[in-house]
């Protein structure tokens, strides 16, 4: 009777784990649809370099509210415009970065508050930029490709993929650091 039981329980939690990892990713192939559609819509226009955009991509669109909260807590985010080719490039670079979120706003819309947090940490959004929050405190961040704002060779594109990888991994626990006692 006992197995039973357990056999039970476990079917159960089986279930409801399922549920909630169908729902997440439900909320998140609405983001990324609108995220690849917003950033492709331009690409059969001269003045903008082509993005290709993966179909389960991980861009989630957040609002300045839910923004400051982030700011606030740990996260992987990008500052950007689908209108800018520095952010297109970036767009090309950030799709196979292994985040669990990218968090997304256009850099058009970031308002004064955000603005301010932003500006105290010598970030001025001149520039799309990618940050690396933990813990309410913004460890790294890279404005801008640091490269020309035509379309990135290969190597660009690796060089640019290690930083970003580098600070997922710091932001997700993921990152190596060389003081620490135990090995990595």
């Amino acid at each position: 009777m006992k197995k039973v039981v357990k056999i039970l329980l476990c079917i159960i939690l089986l279930f409801s784990l399922c549920a909630c990892k169908k729902e997440s990713t439900k909320t998140n192939n609405v983001d990324s649809s609108k995220f690849k559609k917003e950033y492709e819509s331009l690409n059969n226009k001269d003045e903008y370099i082509t993005v290709s955009v993966k179909e389960n991509n991980y861009f989630v669109y957040v609002d300045n509210k839910k923004l400051s909260s982030l700011l606030n807590d740990s996260a992987f985010i990008f500052i950007g415009s689908a209108t800018d080719n520095e952010s297109r490039n970036m767009v090309n670079v950030l799709d196979y970065v292994n985040a669990s979120a990218i968090y997304y706003i256009d850099i058009n819309s970031v308002n004064d508050d955000v603005k301010t947090i932003l500006s105290n940490n010598n970030i001025s959004l001149n520039k799309p930029v990618v940050l690396g929050v933990l813990d309410g405190k913004i460890i790294e961040y890279k404005e801008g490709t640091g490269f020309a704002s035509n379309e990135l060779t290969k190597e660009e594109q690796s060089d640019l993929k290690l930083i970003y990888d580098n600070i997922n991994a710091k932001v997700s626990g993921d990152a190596c650091d060389i003081d620490a006692q135990d090995d990595c």
